[in-house]
């Protein structure tokens, strides 16, 4: 049988690996009911101080089981421990630099909200073309183009993604002088923006694109 201090020392370790990506949400019961098991059966071997956040579980040989940075068992030789692959890691990569150049926001971060809301509809089996089609549908939106386009919004929902999917379906079949006098538009938006966020760089190069299409408009292309 185990004690309560043992107990309390591995529910510890497990709330380590989890806050520093060691283990994932989704592994957490699965792990737990094992810890359970192996201290039921006085299977553990707990090391003599908590192991480092981070650098806490090593990669188990096939067949093995992970061992915590002092080495010691974490559950029974009988039972083995594997992350599942991240499938979705490049994909994620992708869609928010596709996003930072559609929608100029080439300083924003891929934060943790943003990863999330990706990952959230690609694994309702929406496709990586799915997301990118509602993105360029966001960004040709006068509406919506600086002002409310994060990927957080697109993709906050099934239902969101799919009407800016629709969006860019619509915005497809505009005649293209509408196309010029929304380019416009959005281009002034973006430049009155960046002017007063003061990022110098992206103002100049804003304003240059603003004054192209206004000649083009000018000239009757």
């Amino acid at each position: 049988m185990h004690d309560t201090h043992d107990t309390l020392r591995a529910l510890t370790m497990v709330a380590a690996h989890l806050a520093s990506g060691d283990v994932q949400p989704a592994e957490v019961p699965g792990l737990l009911r094992r810890l359970a098991d192996s201290l039921e059966s006085g299977a553990l071997r707990l090391p003599g101080g908590l192991a480092a956040p981070g650098a806490a579980l090593t990669k188990p040989t096939t067949g093995a089981s992970p061992v915590d940075a002092a080495g010691a068992a974490l559950v029974p030789q009988s039972q083995s421990y594997a992350r599942e692959p991240d499938r979705h890691a490049e994909a994620v990569k992708r869609i928010f630099a596709h996003w930072q150049a559609a929608t100029n926001h080439a300083k924003a971060r891929l934060t943790p909200e943003r990863a999330r809301a990706i990952r959230a509809r690609l694994a309702q089996k929406y496709t990586e073309q799915d997301i990118v089609t509602a993105i360029d549908g966001c960004a040709s939106s006068e509406f919506h183009a600086g002002k409310y386009d994060d990927l957080t919004l697109i993709c906050r929902n099934g239902e969101k993604l799919e009407r800016f999917i629709e969006l860019a379906g619509e915005l497809s079949n505009i005649t293209p002088a509408t196309t010029t006098e929304n380019e416009i538009a959005t281009l002034k938006a973006q430049t009155r923006q960046a002017r007063d966020e003061g990022r110098t760089e992206d103002y100049g190069r804003l304003n240059e694109k603003l004054r192209a299409a206004i000649r083009k408009t000018d000239q009757g292309v």
